[in-house]
C-alpha cells in the first residue's frame, strides 16, 4: 500500500522518519562531543582530576596519575586534602577550591601536592565547578617545578647581588678612608705652602700639584656617588640655602681653568630669579660643577656660558622651578651618540678620550641626581659648534627664617680654643697649622678618652673630631660628650666631625650621634673657616 500525501502537508510516518533523522544526529553529535571530552581527558598535558562536593576524587586522568605516580584507579576515593602539603593547609584551607567550585567561580592556587612515593610536587591548581546539581567539579594541575627552580634561582642570585653590592659598597667605603687620609695631609700640607712666600716657579708647581690632587679627589668622590646612585641610597639635602653660595665656587673654581685655554667664560644669572631657595645646594654644585668642567675640557677655543634663569609660569608661593644652562662651542657630540654620553663610562669617542681624558662618570652623575631631584635634563649638540645642557629643578621657598650665617662673611675665629681629635700625627698636624693660620688656639688629642679628660678639665669653643680612631672612636665620643660623661665641662660644644667617611649613611650615623657639623677629607681650608664660622654663629665667645 503507497502512502497517502494530501496537500496540506507530509503524512505522520514522513514526519516521523524526519524526527528520528533529528535524534539520531542529535545522538551522534553527542557521542562525537563525548570522545573528544574523553580524548581531551585522556591525552591532556594538564592533570585533571574530578572530585564531588566533599572534595573526594572520583577520577583522574593519565597525566594526573603521571605527575602524583599512582595507577589507574588508585587516587579515586582519597580526598584531595589528604594530598596538600600541611604547611599549604595552614595557609589557605585546603576547602577554599571545592567551596568556591560550589558557588561557581574558578579558584587558582599554588600548592604542594604529595607524590604516591612521598615527596612533593610544586603545582599550580585550578577549580572550576562541573555541575551546580551534584556539585562536581574539576581540578586542573599543572607541574611548576621549573618555574619554582627559576624562582629560587632568582632569588638566589638576587640575594648574590645585594651580597655583592654591600660587598662592593663595603670596599669603596674603605678605600675612599684609606685614600682620603694621607691625601689630606697632601693637600692640607699643599694650602699650607701655598700661604708662604714662594718664587713664581713654585707657585706654579704648587698650583699644578693642587690641581693634581683636586683631581684625585674629584675621581674618587665620583665613583662613590656613582654607587650611591646605582644602589639607590644617595640622599638628598633639604636645606635652606642662596643660590649665590653655590654658583660663586663653580665661577671661581673653573675662572682660572678657562683663563689657561684662552676661553672666554662668563657667568650670567636673569634679573627675576629668587636667590633664596630651599633643597640641596650641594647637589646642585655638583650639577654645574661637572657640567663646567665638561664644557671647558671639550672646548679648545671660544667661550662658555653658565646660565640661570626661571621657568615661565612655574613659580608660585611653594616653590619655583630654575633652568641652569652651561653652553660651549666646544668640538660636539654626533646625534647618534648623544643619549649614550649620560651612561655609566661611556664616552662618544675612544679617540676623544685619549685627547681630553676624563672617566665617563661626568654626565652619568648629573643625570643621577637630576632624576632624584624630580628634574629634567636636555642636551643639545652639534659636531664642531659646541654643546648646550639644560637642568631643570623645583625648588622650594625657604620660609621667612633668616639665615644663621651671612653668606661670605668670615666668622672671628682669632682667640677661639679648639681641640682636635685626630689620631693621625699628619693629618694633626695639618690642622693644627691650619688653625693657627686663623689664629685659633689648638689643642691635641689623639683618641676619644683623651678628648674627654681635656674637656673635663678646660673648656673648648669647638671640637673638630675625628671618626675612625683606635681606644675611643669619635662618635663614641661625641655621644659621651652630649651626655656630660666624664666629668665634660659643656656638653653643648660646637663638634665638627673632620672625617675619611664620606658615605651618606656616614654623615647620618654621626649627625645622630650629635655632631654640629661634617667635614669630609681631604680638608678645604675655607670650608673649614665656614664650618667653624656656622658653628659660632649663635654669637661669639665671651671674653
Amino acid at each position: 500500500m503507497s502512502e497517502t500525501r494530501t496537500d496540506s502537508g507530509p503524512g505522520p510516518l514522513a514526519a516521523a522518519r524526519t524526527r528520528v533523522a533529528a535524534l539520531e544526529a542529535r545522538v551522534a553529535d553527542l557521542l562525537a562531543r563525548q570522545e573528544r571530552c574523553e580524548l581531551f581527558f585522556q591525552h591532556s598535558v594538564m592533570g585533571i582530576l574530578i572530585g564531588d562536593a566533599a572534595g573526594r576524587i572520583l577520577d583522574a586522568n593519565p597525566r594526573a596519575l603521571a605527575l602524583l605516580g599512582y595507577a589507574a584507579g588508585e587516587l579515586c576515593g582519597k580526598n584531595i586534602r589528604d594530598i596538600v602539603h600541611p604547611d599549604d593547609q595552614q595557609a589557605v584551607s585546603v576547602d577554599a577550591g571545592p567551596q568556591a567550585a560550589r558557588l561557581g567561580r574558578s579558584f587558582s592556587i599554588e600548592r604542594r601536592w604529595r607524590r604516591k612515593n612521598g615527596s612533593w610536587l610544586p603545582v599550580q591548581v585550578d577549580f572550576s565547578q562541573l555541575d551546580a546539581a551534584s556539585g562536581l567539579f574539576q581540578v586542573m594541575i599543572q607541574d611548576i617545578t621549573a618555574r619554582k627552580a627559576a624562582e629560587e634561582a632568582t632569588i638566589a642570585a638576587l640575594a648574590l647581588a645585594e651580597t655583592a653590592s654591600q660587598a662592593k659598597s663595603a670596599f669603596l667605603a674603605n678605600m675612599s678612608h684609606e685614600i682620603r687620609t694621607p691625601l689630606n695631609g697632601v693637600m692640607g700640607m699643599l694650602q699650607l705652602l701655598a700661604g708662604t712666600p714662594t718664587t713664581p716657579e713654585q707657585a706654579d708647581y704648587l698650583a699644578t700639584a693642587m690641581d693634581s690632587a683636586s683631581g684625585l679627589l674629584r675621581i674618587l668622590s665620583d665613583v662613590l656617588d656613582i654607587s650611591h646612585l646605582d644602589s639607590g641610597r644617595m640622599v638628598l639635602a633639604d636645606e635652606r640655602f642662596a643660590l649665590t653660595d653655590v654658583l660663586e665656587p663653580v665661577a671661581a673654581s673653573f675662572a682660572h681653568e678657562a683663563a689657561l685655554k684662552s676661553l672666554a667664560f662668563s657667568r650670567r644669572v636673569a634679573p627675576d630669579t629668587p636667590d633664596e631657595l630651599r633643597g640641596d645646594p650641594g647637589r646642585v654644585r655638583q650639577i654645574l660643577y661637572n657640567l663646567t668642567a665638561n664644557a671647558i675640557k671639550y672646548t679648545p677655543s671660544g667661550e662658555v656660558r653658565l646660565e640661570v634663569a626661571p621657568v615661565p609660569g612655574e613659580a608660585d608661593a611653594a616653590g619655583a622651578t630654575l633652568e641652569f644652562l652651561v653652553a660651549d662651542t666646544g668640538i660636539g657630540i654626533a646625534p647618534a651618540m648623544q643619549e649614550q654620553v649620560f651612561e655609566i663610562f661611556s664616552q662618544a669617542d675612544p679617540s676623544v678620550t685619549r685627547s681630553y681624558g676624563g672617566t665617563g662618570v661626568g654626565l652619568a652623575i648629573v643625570k643621577g641626581l637630576t632624576d632624584l631631584m624630580g628634574g629634567r635634563v636636555t642636551l643639545c649638540s652639534q659636531e664642531g659648534f659646541g654643546t648646550e645642557v639644560r637642568v631643570r629643578l623645583r625648588f622650594a621657598r625657604p620660609g621667612d627664617a633668616t639665615r644663621a650665617c651671612a653668606a661670605g662673611t668670615p666668622p672671628c675665629l682669632s682667640g677661639r680654643r679648639v681641640l682636635v681629635v685626630e689620631d693621625e700625627t699628619i693629618n694633626r698636624l695639618t690642622i693644627r697649622a691650619m688653625l693657627r693660620k686663623f689664629d685659633c688656639e689648638p689643642a691635641m688629642a689623639e683618641n676619644g678618652r683623651q678628648a674627654l679628660a681635656l674637656l673635663a678639665e678646660k673648656d673648648f669653643d669647638c671640637v673638630l673630631m675625628d671618626v675612625q680612631m683606635p681606644v675611643m672612636d669619635g662618635l663614641t665620643a661625641t655621644r659621651a660628650i652630649r651626655q656630660g660623661e666624664a666629668g665634660v665641662r659643656n656638653p653643648g660644644v660646637p663638634i665638627i666631625a673632620l672625617t675619611a667617611h664620606a658615605m651618606d649613611e656616614d654623615r647620618h650615623a654621626a649627625e645622630a650621634a650629635g655632631v654640629t657639623g661634617y667635614l669630609v677629607k681631604p680638608v678645604d681650608m675655607d670650608a673649614l673657616v665656614r664650618a667653624m664660622g656656622k658653628a659660632f654663629c649663635g654669637g661669639d665667645r665671651e671674653e
